[in-house]
Formats: C-alpha cells, sequence, structure tokens
C-alpha cells in the first residue's frame, strides 16, 4: 500500500533550472506527533489549506488537513471500514476527495464534504480481471464540484489482448461519469480540473512487452477537444502534469529516463524533475532545498500559483509548499 504548451527557447531552460531554488521560497511540514513517519502533501486551495497523507509507524496510511495558518487536522479517516485514507484533494468550500483502502484490498475515490456528508466513489462496471483489486481513485475537484481521478479497467491492448489499464474519469455534478481518455492511448490518468470545466494530466503509450514508448500531458477542454502538453527539454523522456489552475499555470514531472508503467503504480512519485510552467510561459524548476537529487514532486498548484508536494531527504518524505 506504501509502495509504492509551451516552446521555450532552450536558454531559458537553462536560466530556470540554475535559479529554481531562488524562484520559490519555500515552507516544509511534517504531522506533528509521535511516530509520524512519511507526510506527502498532495493539493490545496486558494486559502491555503493543504491535504495529504502520512503514517504512524506501520499503521496506516492516514489522511490529514493542513490548514493556512499551519494547525492540522489529523487524522483524517473515511467513516468506513477501512485500512487506510489518503486526502487528494481539496476545493474553496473545503470539500476533500481522495483514496481508501477496503480489507479486501480493493481501493475506492471518496468525496467528504464540508457538513460531513462522506460518499465513497467507483466508477461503474469495472470489475478487473485476473482476480486483481479493483482500482478507483479520487485526484481533485474544483468549486463547481465536479471530480477527476482515473480508475483500471479490463481494456483491449493492441498486439497483446485484454489487460487492465487505467482510464481518467469525470464526475459530474449529478453523479454520473465521463471517461476521459486522450485519443490513441493506452493509459489515461485525469489528475487535475478547474472551475472553468478544464481536465489536465498524463497519457501513456506502450509498447510490447510493457515499456512506455511515451508519456505528455494533455489538457482537455470544456468542449471535449484535447492537446498534449510537452516541456520541451532536449533530454526529457516524457513529460508528467499533475494540476492546473484557473490561470492556467501547471506543474509536473519531467523525466530523462524510459520508464516502466509499473512504475506509477499505488501513491509513490516517478523520479524526475519537478517544474512549474506559467500561463505566459515562463518555466522554473521545484527543488526543495536538502532534497535528494530528482527526489522533488509537484503533486498540485493552487489558485495563487503556488506548488505543493512532497520531498524526500535523509530522514523520509516531507511535505512542502512553495510560494513565488
Amino acid at each position: 500500500m506504501r509502495q509504492t504548451l509551451f516552446i521555450l527557447l532552450l536558454v531559458l531552460l537553462t536560466t530556470a533550472t540554475a535559479s529554481a531554488q531562488k524562484d520559490f521560497s519555500y515552507t516544509t511540514f511534517d504531522v506533528p506527533g509521535p511516530g509520524v513517519a512519511g507526510t506527502k502533501a498532495f493539493r490545496g486551495n486558494a486559502r491555503g489549506d493543504v491535504v495529504g497523507r502520512y503514517f504512524i509507524g506501520t499503521n496506516g496510511p492516514h489522511g490529514f488537513l493542513r490548514k493556512a495558518d499551519g494547525t492540522f487536522t489529523a487524522p483524517i479517516d473515511v467513516p468506513v471500514t477501512n485500512t487506510g485514507t489518503v486526502c487528494r484533494g481539496i476545493n474553496a468550500r473545503g470539500d476533500i476527495v481522495g483514496r481508501y483502502f477496503d480489507n479486501s484490498g480493493n481501493t475506492h475515490g471518496f468525496l467528504l464534504e464540508t457538513d460531513g456528508t462522506f460518499t465513497t466513489i467507483d466508477v461503474p462496471n469495472t470489475a478487473p480481471l485476473f482476480g486483481v483489486s479493483g482500482t478507483t481513485v479520487a485526484e481533485q475537484l474544483n468549486n463547481m464540484g465536479e471530480i477527476v481521478g482515473f480508475y483500471d479497467a479490463p481494456t483491449i491492448l493492441p498486439n497483446f489482448g485484454l489487460v487492465n489499464l487505467t482510464h481518467g474519469f469525470l464526475r459530474h455534478t449529478d453523479g454520473s461519469f465521463e471517461k476521459i481518455d486522450f485519443p490513441g492511448s493506452d493509459i489515461t490518468l485525469a489528475s487535475g480540473t478547474t472551475d472553468q470545466g478544464k481536465v489536465v494530466g498524463t497519457y501513456f503509450i506502450i509498447g510490447t512487452g510493457f515499456p512506455v514508448t511515451s508519456i505528455r500531458g494533455f489538457v482537455r477542454e470544456h468542449d471535449g477537444s484535447y492537446k498534449s502538453i510537452d516541456v520541451p527539454v532536449p533530454s526529457a523522456f516524457g513529460t508528467i502534469v499533475n494540476g492546473m489552475n484557473d490561470a492556467g499555470d501547471i506543474e509536473g514531472s519531467y523525466l530523462s529516463t524510459a520508464v516502466d508503467i509499473t512504475q506509477f503504480s499505488g501513491d509513490n512519485g516517478v523520479l524526475g524533475t519537478a517544474y512549474f510552467l506559467s500561463s505566459t510561459g515562463s518555466l522554473a524548476q521545484v527543488e526543495v532545498p536538502g532534497a535528494f537529487p530528482l527526489a522533488t514532486f509537484a503533486l498540485g498548484i493552487n489558485p495563487r500559483g503556488n506548488v505543493i508536494g512532497e520531498y524526500i531527504d535523509a530522514s523520509g518524505e516531507h511535505g512542502f509548499v512553495a510560494t513565488k
């Protein structure tokens, strides 16, 4: 469980990379308490609230809310029988979405509203193959109440056959689901949404033997049209997009080497260079001082343009907020 559009001049990229730590001020944090480990922040709202997960020894994960004043609400555990809760997204009202694990190993999405109303989110008709546990993950929600995420379902993979693959979804406010798949992709992860109804994420094309041959970010416009997002770094193998705010700023990471699709399982991040790309085309690296190389993970962005995520150093996982 614990297991884990922009075309820019190369000189701009070089400058942004060299001055990464100067572009941001970093607030780092851990959920307080004895035995706490593995604090990971996912996303935040305009007030400065941040949600994520942590462990107490080998127990967990548990969700948390870090308020803008630095105080914590923890643990946040869903009010049904579960073996772990991960808070992954929050909107301006304070409604929270995420994932939880049941006693059979299945992963369910959830919505926990500020009035205490709890809703399990499972994309219908997605029974997996081969006895594999089912997976639905709610990643983020906008202020309209629309929720995006991903789920696993049996899918025909060309030149291979029927396998379990991941697809994105958009859950509308009436509770209906819309499939989000980038045209021509094998796997699509929907990870962010805006109040204008845009959906962003990452799509994958897989070759024979399951190597990933292409990783690109995407934005799906409100009219249903899709556009790829690439960070044009000459050494980059692929671009991951984790979020977009209403201003059009995005964040994520780009990879310098090829990866296997299994590296994207669970809540683990994939080693890459974390970035912030503004709506005006300004690119900057996100790198927490003291973090191991390539171990800063940009996982969310709030309406102010602050980047939220986790970093890893010699003492383990920690949360951070990067402020311009």
